[in-house]
């Protein structure tokens, strides 16, 4: 089956307006995580005398598979319908964290999970992504709040929707995720323009909360003393050192692990360990290039969208991975590599591209008409025309350019050049903040071989763009050694 530009259904349209690098990184990421679970399910199952089983790689076979269709469903979304789904799920994600303190099971004495039977859930862990979205849509709306005549900043806002999710989460407690989600809300902040003082307030007291948690929280303390000496490594950061030398730059192959049988939890949080013995460094380092790879694919797809939620929406998942990273990091763990995770913080890298999200060149609406890029002037005659219901040389103008009104208007436009469209075939789409698409397509423009002006249409044409540097008679006398030209 072939795919191709010009079938406009819902497959192509879908196709060539995601990000397929992204797509494909994913993909890979995923394969690799599926790949490691068939590698350490028999290790956390049985043993080096015993047969293990599948189990847990048939799980995340599962746990794919709901990805998939997870990362499927929101590619298809309209914006607005992205805001909604993650308000939502920040909702249940609250809901369902306060549930655990009553009906979770406490583990090491705390309470953060939900036995469903026939798996374990943690509410906590769609805190995070739905809030880097819901977070961005709170500080891009260009709507006012005003509660009691009162104008509240959009920083207080996001705080406040916040605020019920980290009072919880210290309960559980989970300072761990508390600390991600305060980490989270202050770097939205910072993409947003926060002034460098108050970025530095927040850095403060940052600093001292982690100060405190240090001070007064055992496990806590614990685990930096252990991070930080080397002669204090704990048990299972031991093993996993000693199966990442065990394994060496190309490992000792699939399935010939020893190591990873006496490791705890090596399906899950210690899956890196078993990657780096029996794939070596070099898997570990295509890993790490991989995410590399989708941060920076999310990063330019987030600079050059039109919409400031797309660009806050995509720069918060760039931070998601990187506070996913770290925190393996510092647990000297591999990732957990559930593909859900994985589709939860890069569903804007293959978000349906529409009016907000196109790829295109950014636009800067104050500069002059005159030398702007092409992206811009087409910007300009798109929003006059939307603006004014028509558009005409003499509304070009410097001064219209920086109408606030119209320059709003451009920020919304976006290019994205068809190859299957003829050089004078043009469409546009006009998508409505309920999801509704309006299109209007051109077959030949006006002026084009299809549909060209006749003499006395290009005649008046001239005229009117030779009169800003001539006069009437001058105009004419032009006209006039023109029309004197043989037609060769």
């Amino acid at each position: 089956m072939t795919i191709s530009r010009a079938n406009r259904g819902g497959l192509a349209d879908w196709w060539f307006t995601v990000d397929r690098v992204a797509l494909f990184v994913m993909v890979a990421l995923i394969g690799i995580g599926l790949m490691l679970a068939f590698a350490a399910s028999p290790a956390a199952t049985g043993g080096p005398m015993t047969a293990g089983d599948f189990r847990y790689a048939l799980k995340q076979i599962a746990f794919a598979l709901v990805a998939g269709g997870i990362l499927w469903f929101t590619s298809l979304l309209s914006l607005r319908a992205v805001k909604l789904g993650a308000a939502i799920v920040f909702a249940l994600g609250v809901i369902g964290s306060c549930m655990v303190l009553f009906t979770g099971s406490e583990v090491l004495g705390a309470k953060r999970w939900i036995d469903l039977g026939f798996t374990t859930l943690q509410p906590s862990e769609f805190l995070k992504p739905s809030f880097a979205v819901l977070g961005a849509a709170i500080l891009a709306d260009p709507v006012p709040i005003t509660f009691k005549g009162l104008t509240l900043r959009k920083e207080l806002v996001s705080f406040l929707v916040l605020l019920p999710a980290l009072a919880v989460l210290a309960r559980q407690p989970d300072f761990g995720q508390t600390a991600v989600l305060f980490a989270l809300w202050a770097t939205l902040l910072f993409f947003n323009g926060l002034p460098l003082i108050w970025t530095s307030i927040l850095g403060g007291i940052g600093s001292v909360f982690l100060t405190l948690l240090y001070m007064f929280v055992p496990y806590i303390h614990h685990r930096v003393e252990q991070f930080m000496d080397d002669d204090k490594t704990g048990y299972q950061a031991g093993l996993a050192m000693k199966a990442f030398e065990h394994g060496g730059l190309v490992g000792v192959g699939p399935g010939a692990g020893t190591i990873k049988y006496r490791i705890p939890d090596a399906h899950s949080d210690f899956i890196f360990a078993v990657a780096g013995e029996e794939f070596g460094v070099a898997l570990c380092g295509l890993i790490a290039l991989l995410f590399c790879v989708l941060s920076v694919r999310l990063l330019l797809r987030a600079t050059r969208a039109r919409d400031a939620f797309a660009q806050l929406a995509g720069a918060l998942a760039v931070a998601l991975l990187a506070f996913a990273w770290l925190a393996a990091r510092l647990d000297v763990a591999a990732f957990r590599f559930a593909p859900l995770s994985v589709a939860a913080v890069a569903w804007f890298a293959t978000r349906r591209a529409a009016a907000s999200s196109r790829d295109a060149a950014p636009l800067d609406p104050s500069a002059p008409v005159r030398g702007e890029p092409r992206a811009a002037r087409i910007a300009l005659a798109v929003a006059v025309a939307l603006a004014d219901g028509q558009a005409q040389e003499s509304q070009f103008t410097d001064a219209r350019a920086r109408d606030p009104a119209l320059a709003a208007l451009m920020t919304r436009v976006a290019l994205a050049p068809d190859p299957a469209h003829a050089l004078d075939h043009a469409s546009v789409d006009i998508e409505m903040r309920d999801g509704r698409v309006f299109r209007a397509e051109v077959q030949a423009v006006l002026g084009s071989p299809a549909r060209a002006l006749s003499r006395e249409a290009l005649e008046a044409k001239f005229a009117q763009l030779a009169a800003k540097g001539l006069d009437g008679a001058g105009v004419q006398a032009l006209l006039a050694h023109l029309r004197a030209w043989p037609a060769s």
